[in-house]
């Protein structure tokens, strides 16, 4: 059956496949949501569980396990109470829910500032997670321009995790060029009241450097930082420049999810 489907679909014109794909996806979570399904295109927590043990199961949103590496070094590293109120930013949220790093501490009573210049994530926002203050727009040096921003032109609207600032001059030809609007990270903050980061979250693509350099450390003073450095040798990522400015401000390396990597203050580290 599952043959047959396929070699139907392959036989479909590229224009009738265009049309269906979103009308298909929407049916497919519909349907998983409904009768608590998995609905993952990946192998990476996928599994069938007995009904009588998923009260064992630990719950996660993220893409590799973030949120519950977070909530460890949250607990042993930093002793915080994670079902008391605290704040998060993030950086690249992707969505509200699939793959986010801070779904789970909002759903504890924790809310924040969460960037992204995706419409559909900021519908997504705006449905589910009503409390967070969403800033529809990408992260830089310069405050309050207009940038070029990159889609991957197989993504099925303005949603993708391989969007960039930074696109390869090699694979420039796989982008769509957009124009979104571009603010700083610590002129936003303040403009939204925000005094204090418990949770700093980046995953842009690319511009992590960029936001990290321009970051102001010494007013935000982040508990906790989680930041995508990809490479499979931690040794290399802690050599990275991302890495080596993080701990350069007092901050101990204290977890990794394969491609994230976990800082914590030194002064706030429980010992």
């Amino acid at each position: 059956m599952k043959y047959f489907l396929k070699k139907v679909w392959r036989s479909l014109p590229q224009n009738l496949k265009d049309f269906l794909m979103p009308l298909i996806i929407v049916l497919i979570k519909l349907i998983s949501s409904v009768f608590g399904l998995q609905n993952l295109n990946h192998s990476i927590g996928k599994v069938a569980v007995p009904y009588l043990t998923k009260f064992l199961l630990k719950r996660s949103f993220a893409q590799q396990g973030e949120d519950l590496i977070l909530d460890r070094v949250l607990t042993r590293v930093l002793h915080k109470d994670v079902f008391k109120p605290h704040t998060y930013v993030d950086v690249g949220a992707y969505d509200s829910i699939d793959h986010s790093v801070t779904y789970l501490l909002y759903l504890r009573g924790w809310k924040g500032v969460v960037f992204d210049p995706s419409l559909s994530t900021l519908k997504s926002f705006q449905r589910w997670r009503k409390k967070d203050i969403f800033i529809n727009a990408v992260v830089g040096e310069k405050d309050g321009i207009d940038v070029e921003f990159f889609i991957p032109k197989r993504a099925l609207g303005d949603q993708s995790l391989t969007s960039t600032k930074y696109p390869s001059s090699e694979k420039l030809d796989e982008f769509n060029k957009v124009v979104f609007r571009q603010v700083n990270l610590n002129e936003e903050l303040k403009r939204q009241g925000l005094a204090k980061i418990d949770v700093l979250n980046i995953d842009v693509e690319g511009a992590e450097l960029e936001i990290l350099r321009n970051l102001d450390f010494n007013f935000f003073k982040p508990s906790v930082i989680s930041v995508e450095i990809h490479g499979n040798d931690l040794e290399e990522c802690l050599k990275s420049d991302e890495a080596k400015l993080i701990l350069g401000k007092g901050y101990q390396y204290v977890g990794s999810a394969v491609i994230t990597q976990f800082f914590a203050r030194k002064d706030e580290i429980f010992i």
